[in-house]
């Protein structure tokens, strides 16, 4: 908008993006700053007005749904895998299985029967990471707590990996 509307440079709006924290990750964002051209006049008087609001897809929701549940997870990482200060309604164990079964159900959705073979394969790893972090979390924590934090991050990477292919 602020490139149409208020004349901005790709370099100003890539440059607010950075000052926004939007993360480097999202490549596409980027690249539509970059690349962004100027419509017709023709093509703008034909442009219906937008919506208030618009309603997320079901893969858009179950992904910010999963991404609360992922930040929780990465705040009890660094309370030691106990239930951190500003999550303590939840369990990281509780966590866990929220996001396994949601990455469950987003398997099943229409959706994703209607997407690539490789991104229902990125699905599942990433489902198959969350039940190992699940049973880890449910079952009784030791001292040494770098098994947990290495299946975390096998999870955050296998997530990581689906997203640059089919989010970004």
């Amino acid at each position: 908008m602020c490139l149409a509307q208020e004349g901005w440079t790709p370099a100003r709006a890539e440059s607010w993006l950075r000052q926004a924290g939007t993360a480097l990750e999202y490549g596409g964002l980027y690249a539509a700053v970059v690349e962004f051209k100027m419509p017709a006049s023709t093509e703008i008087s034909g442009l219906k007005a937008l919506p208030e609001a618009a309603a997320p897809s079901p893969v858009v929701a179950a992904m910010v749904e999963m991404d609360a549940h992922l930040e929780h997870l990465k705040a009890a990482q660094k309370s030691g895998w106990s239930a951190p200060l500003n999550h303590s309604d939840i369990t990281p164990a509780q966590a866990a299985v929220l996001l396994w079964e949601q990455l469950r159900e987003l398997g099943r959705h229409a959706d994703t029967a209607n997407r690539p073979v490789a991104y229902r394969e990125k699905l599942t790893a990433s489902e198959e990471e969350a039940d190992r972090l699940r049973m880890m979390l449910n079952g009784s924590l030791g001292a040494d707590l770098r098994p947990v934090d290495a299946a975390f991050g096998e999870l955050l990477q296998s997530c990581s990996t689906c997203h640059r292919a089919f989010r970004n």
